[in-house]
């Protein structure tokens, strides 16, 4: 994320409603000010590995539904991504079945080239497909 211009500003992020505390991987804002608008991101990384790879996505929906319920309930103006590699979004979040339960969920997803540490694609609700 920092080679994409994004600065990291908690790591984790600590969500606080009530009773509840929760703790997402990260939080960034964009690095220029002119581009920051405010904008701030929650990420959650998941390697999606294990015995069932959906099992895995399982528990990573709940997860991310979970902290968008609490971004809600805080009134805060953070957006949620899951970061998975190239190899868990095109071999798991890709299979038949998933593809049409992650775009149902409306989940953003970084992938992520492990090996260069980059992000090779940024996908937004509203361009996955059911």
């Amino acid at each position: 994320m920092i080679k994409d211009g994004w600065t990291i500003t908690a790591d984790p992020y600590v969500f606080e409603f009530e009773a509840v505390r929760a703790y997402a991987d990260l939080e960034a804002e964009p690095l220029l000010a002119a581009v920051n608008n405010g904008r701030r991101i929650l990420v959650e990384i998941k390697a999606m590995v294990g015995p069932s790879a959906i099992h895995a996505y399982e528990e990573a929906l709940g997860q991310y539904q979970f902290y968008r319920y609490l971004i809600h309930l805080t009134g805060t103006e953070h957006q949620v991504y899951l970061a998975v590699s190239e190899e868990a979004y095109h071999n798991i979040l890709q299979r038949d079945g998933l593809r049409e339960v992650v775009a149902l969920s409306r989940m953003a997803i970084l992938v992520i080239n492990v090996r260069m540490e980059e992000v090779v694609q940024w996908i937004e609700p509203a361009t996955i497909e059911p």
